[in-house]
């Protein structure tokens, strides 16, 4: 039985084959994401994880997606609104303006 993490990189690796936006590169960095483990050392790269509002993908860039009712944000470790996320663990939480989102890492 595939994991939750397994099946968010399943449906980005078929999305990403279907997508006129997508390029081999990102195609190639999802497939390098799926063997990837994760060490739970906070949110870095290679990190899959889930807010109230969104679920993010650290390491690769992404067309506009959906996944089960949520936004699928690819995040690169140089974007500016990475640095809301960045070693951020299980559970924390991340204040944008008025809303808190909690971490939810798969």
């Amino acid at each position: 039985m595939k994991t939750s993490k397994e099946k968010i990189l399943s449906f980005l690796q078929s999305k990403i084959k279907e997508s006129k936006e997508s390029t081999q590169t990102n195609f190639n960095n999802v497939v390098r994401l799926m063997h990837q483990p994760y060490l739970n050392e906070g949110i870095g790269k290679g990190s899959i994880f889930e807010t109230e509002s969104s679920l993010f993908v650290v390491g690769v860039k992404l067309p506009a997606l959906k996944y089960e009712g949520k936004n699928i944000i690819g995040l690169t470790t140089d974007s500016p609104f990475y640095r809301f996320f960045k070693n951020k663990k299980d559970g924390d939480e991340v204040k944008f303006g008025n809303d808190i989102e909690h971490i939810k890492i798969i």
